[in-house]
């Protein structure tokens, strides 16, 4: 049985976020000023950072599973994380711009990277609705 193309990219979408599952769980255990879940542009420290990583962890977990099963349920999933990944960088990168060049570089990076994969995850499943089960 041969796989369809969509059903590999949301494969390794699939994989994408259940690795920033993995990373939102191990945020508690990042002992560092610059550690701690991120929420709406603020850096949150000690029972609200563990909460809310695991929160967004498990949700990770559950958009991951629809992706990889390609499960129509998951489309609302995906606008509402979208959303949540421009607000929330948004409002971070106004709060604490970067303070230096190569920083700079970095964090337009990162923001790239995080908009064009939550975004183009949206994108993607509106576009195959009709595949999704």
């Amino acid at each position: 049985m041969t796989r369809t193309r969509p059903d590999r990219i949301f494969r390794a979408l699939a994989i994408c976020f259940w690795l920033l599952a993995v990373s939102n769980f191990s945020k508690p255990l990042q002992l560092s000023e610059h550690s701690g879940f991120v929420l709406f542009g603020t850096r949150l420290t000690g029972g609200d950072s563990v909460l809310w990583s695991l929160v967004f962890g498990a949700a990770l977990v559950v958009y991951g599973l629809g992706l990889w099963h390609m499960k129509r349920m998951v489309i609302g999933m995906a606008h509402a994380y979208a959303f949540y990944v421009v607000v929330n960088l948004s409002l971070y990168w106004i709060n604490h711009p970067p303070p230096s060049g190569a920083d700079v570089i970095l964090a337009v990076m990162y923001s790239l990277v995080a908009v064009s994969v939550s975004v183009g995850s949206a994108v993607l499943l509106s576009l195959h609705r009709k595949e999704l089960g």
